[in-house]
């Protein structure tokens, strides 16, 4: 896929999930973009206080497998079991 980090990071997600189902983009890239951004922009902000990149990159890896192996595309996920941003610190640790 051709284009920057930025520009996937502020697609929409019915856009996003689209290049994901046809293949145009994995779960991978589509992470790396936004742990890139992270990188970037958090040191000004400091939004991000507890990053699990590598535990993100392993459910990517997982995501990437399921959908070569013909499985089911999964909706993005938000909660304890998905990417999670918050303010604060999270009270119940990682699930």
């Amino acid at each position: 896929m051709t284009t920057t980090d930025d520009d996937l990071c502020f697609r929409t997600a019915l856009d996003l999930s689209r290049l994901l189902r046809t293949r145009e983009l994995s779960a991978r890239e589509l992470l790396e973009a936004h742990l890139a951004r992270i990188e970037r922009v958090n040191p000004a902000v400091n939004a991000i206080v507890t990053l699990v990149a590598d535990r993100a990159r392993e459910a990517a890896e997982r995501a990437d497998e399921r959908t070569a192996a013909g499985g089911a595309h999964l909706p993005l996920m938000s909660g304890t079991r998905g990417p999670v941003i918050a303010k604060h610190p999270w009270p119940f640790g990682h699930t």
